[in-house]
């Protein structure tokens, strides 16, 4: 259900409309007509890290629409060297121009045999039926691979975190996952990151493929830790990412229920950053089981900071699936509400 309400009549038969295609893919067993894609690599960067590529990760897609041409082994001044796969949609040309979607976690996106989970977003399927039936333009998706024992330094905003007491630093830095593995191994390199995405990747992509680079065609997304980061990014840059989609935004940051301060500091952040955009979209969601039940009140938190700010002529967007859990299945199924809501053909 959404937290949201629909401004017209319009928006709220078209949501409809997805919901209901979504429940008949699911319901059938769905095969789309596949190929399998040969990935052309970039130029690799001799001083291969040794994390940037697992044992799943293969220069064959198997792929429903589109191609993807693999930059492998990403060198950046900022962070660690990772693999950069560029989908391009069916008849891509260099006479025309494409809006750009930056994917976090970009190694779920398109095939489950390279996943470490068998999930994966179905981007390809998705951009490609909406774009085919009118529903969005066509566009490039940038899918960053996220690098093992990076993801976290990579991925948590460290800039609303600046302002917390150094024992709660202290704290954070020594926070483990549920297994009681240590989630840092480094500091915090999130502001690095964003420099990678504006500084170096944009620009790249910019001049590799026929993008339209402007802030209203440049969108970044991503789940989990990886909607933390896509939230920061456009906070931080609001003049080069016109909109962000947040699925399951990891407000916990660690995995720390109780006299957490992250999520506070993240709340502030977002009531800070709210009133500097200029026609900046964001689309934001939560399921309500699994993981993502720790995230119903900050979820509710935001959507009461979104209405408080808003003069109505924003498109933000806040929605809460209590049955969903915290993986690609239902990433997924949210994947077209989110591209509809942000991508609609209007360029």
């Amino acid at each position: 259900m959404s937290i949201w309400s629909p401004r017209n009549l319009l928006h709220l038969a078209l949501l409809l409309g997805l919901s209901l295609w979504i429940a008949a893919c699911n319901n059938q067993d769905r095969q789309p007509e596949q190929h399998l894609e040969e990935v052309p690599s970039g130029d690799t960067n001799e001083n291969q890290h040794p994390d940037a590529q697992t044992s799943r990760d293969s220069l064959h897609f198997i792929l429903a629409a589109g191609k993807i041409e693999r930059q492998a082994n990403f060198s950046s001044e900022f962070i660690s060297p990772r693999n950069i796969d560029v989908w391009l949609p069916d008849g891509y040309s260099e006479e025309k121009s494409y809006p750009v979607l930056y994917m976090q976690d970009g190694q779920m996106l398109f095939d489950p045999t390279k996943t470490w989970n068998a999930k994966e977003w179905e981007m390809d399927e998705m951009v490609d039926f909406l774009s085919i039936n009118g529903r969005m333009v066509a566009i490039i998706v940038v899918g960053i691979h996220s690098v093992e024992g990076d993801r976290y330094e990579d991925y948590l905003p460290e800039g609303p975190l600046e302002s917390l007491a150094e024992s709660d630093k202290a704290a954070i830095a020594e926070a483990t996952n549920f297994q009681g593995k240590k989630l840092f191994d480094e500091a915090l390199s999130s502001n690095d990151y964003v420099e990678f995405l504006t500084k170096e990747l944009k620009p790249f992509i910019d001049e590799k493929y026929a993008t339209k680079s402007e802030k209203e065609n440049t969108y970044i997304g991503g789940s989990s830790m990886g909607g933390l980061i896509s939230l920061y990014a456009m906070g931080e840059h609001p003049e080069v990412f016109g909109g962000a989609a947040c699925f399951s935004p990891h407000w916990l940051g660690t995995f720390d229920t109780l006299n957490n301060p992250i999520p506070s500091q993240l709340l502030e952040y977002l009531a800070q950053s709210l009133p500097k955009w200029r026609d900046n979209q964001l689309y934001m969601d939560s399921g309500g089981i699994g993981l993502d039940r720790h995230y119903l009140p900050y979820i509710a938190q935001a959507d009461s900071i979104i209405k408080a700010t808003t003069t109505g002529s924003e498109e933000w967007y806040v929605f809460q699936h209590p049955s969903d859990d915290h993986n690609e299945d239902y990433w997924k199924n949210r994947l077209p509400q989110a591209l509809v809501l942000l991508l609609a053909s209007k360029h």
